[in-house]
């Protein structure tokens, strides 16, 4: 585990991104700073270091002018478009309340989950709050198994897209062909294959092939990474 000041989130290599392990946290936003710590980094960085303890995933904190950039959420809170932005695994947005007592944490799971967690602040010399509380409910969040009927029913959702690639081009598909690849552990295909080998440079089949590789399932635990294949054509 590991945790990262990042300035500029651009300047990031694409293979870091990627990951499917990472944590981005946004950092603390308030209404009216307090004096003593008036960007809030203080507070963000020692909540990042909090998560990462917690956490095999790597932690990494945004800077605030790349929030501003990318959130829309009153500029300060989106951890939807941050991780829809950024292709990465968790986002965690911060709100500390204008009493300074209560610290929200906004959580961004992919595909589509969100939850809010919050925590109590005291204040001494600035707010100090229970970064241990909100650091010990994201580490008990376990991710589940992988339910392979889940990634069935989602790659069942793809398959009007798929038909579509082949439609738009007056071509019926192999009814032999296949679709292969692994499924990293953030719910992402990658590695995406069409069977037979001589099909792939066909048009229609590189689309379905991108089509394939918009499947989304919930974060799982596993000890690798699945290989699956799966039917072009509708079974």
């Amino acid at each position: 585990m590991r945790f990262a000041l990042l300035t500029l989130l651009v300047a990031l290599p694409t293979s870091a991104l990627a990951e499917g392990s990472e944590w981005y946290v946004l950092p603390v936003h308030a209404e009216h700073p307090p004096p003593q710590d008036p960007t809030l980094l203080r507070l963000s960085k020692t909540i990042g270091a909090a998560i990462a303890e917690k956490t095999s995933a790597d932690v990494r904190l945004v800077s605030r002018e790349l929030r501003t950039e990318h959130c829309r959420d009153e500029g300060h809170r989106c951890p939807d478009a941050i991780a829809r932005i950024l292709d990465v695994d968790r986002v965690v947005a911060l709100d500390l309340s204008p009493d300074f007592d209560v610290l929200v944490a906004w959580v961004h799971d992919p595909p589509s989950r969100t939850s809010k967690i919050t925590v109590k602040c005291t204040w001494d010399g600035g707010p100090v709050c229970d970064v241990e509380a909100l650091a010990a409910k994201l580490g008990d969040d376990r991710r589940p198994e992988l339910d392979l009927a889940k990634v069935d029913a989602a790659f069942a959702e793809l398959t009007p897209r798929i038909a579509a690639c082949f439609d738009a081009r007056k071509q019926k598909p192999d009814p032999d062909a296949s679709v292969t690849f692994r499924l990293r552990f953030d719910g992402r295909p990658i590695e995406v294959r069409v069977d037979p080998k001589a099909r792939q440079r066909e048009r229609a089949y590189r689309c379905a092939a991108r089509v394939v590789e918009s499947l989304r399932v919930l974060p799982f635990e596993a000890e690798r990474m699945p290989f699956l294949r799966k039917p072009l054509v509708a079974e």
